[in-house]
């Protein structure tokens, strides 16, 4: 992201497709990675991907064999974990894609979905509002259907994200009517933030502008 801050659509869903690749190795091992973030993720020239850094991959056989010791602090980077792990509940695969999501997202647009946590405290990030930005706003020219996959993508309800990875390489590559409808049925502003935002803008100087020129005719 550092060298190359405006990748091509193609270019970041070939990376994205690579890393939800290594992450359905490690799921058909009954594994979750739990720290999948920029600086785990290696990218050749070719653009294959190797995940590293295992230490914080969850082994569920192993981990069920464990005597509970009760909640353990999440293990990771606080921009990219997943609200459900770090309020302390288990992390799963649906987890891993929230961190995905994040990746995709910053990649096509150089921001995160949700506010940083510039200390990445994991106590900081427990308690903040997730209130998904659009990426339409730092991005424009990516079509509003594939903003509705990255948000359900990283939705802070896991039970409202997808279910399965590929559904959501799926999405990347074209509309989901079913995403469609259900955003047609939103208000505006969640329909078209950035569309509501310019009216709201241009709204309140329109009457900036009429409440000058009435103290001007006094």
């Amino acid at each position: 992201m550092l060298d190359n801050p405006t990748p091509s659509l193609d270019n970041v869903r070939n990376i994205v497709a690579e890393i939800v690749k290594a992450v359905r190795v490690l799921q058909r091992l009954d594994m979750v990675h739990r720290d999948l973030k920029p600086e785990n993720v290696m990218i050749s020239e070719s653009l294959q991907v190797t995940l590293i850094d295992l230490g914080s991959v969850l082994v569920k056989g192993l981990d069920e064999a464990k005597a509970p010791q009760g909640a353990q602090a999440p293990k990771g980077a606080a921009n990219y974990i997943a609200p459900e792990y770090l309020n302390g509940n288990e992390a799963t695969t649906t987890s891993d894609l929230f961190s995905i999501a994040v990746m995709t997202y910053e990649m096509l647009s150089g921001s995160l979905p949700y506010k940083a946590v510039m200390a990445r405290s994991v106590d900081t990030a427990r308690h903040q509002q997730w209130k998904y930005q659009s990426i339409q706003i730092t991005n424009p020219e990516l079509p509003l259907w594939l903003d509705m996959a990255l948000k359900k993508a990283c939705y802070p309800n896991p039970q409202h994200r997808y279910q399965a990875l590929g559904e959501f390489l799926l999405d990347l590559t074209q509309p989901n009517p079913a995403l469609i409808k259900e955003h047609e049925a939103s208000p505006l502003i969640k329909k078209h933030p950035l569309l509501f935002w310019k009216g709201a803008t241009a709204l309140l100087a329109l009457l900036a502008t009429i409440e000058l020129m009435l103290l001007l005719a006094r």
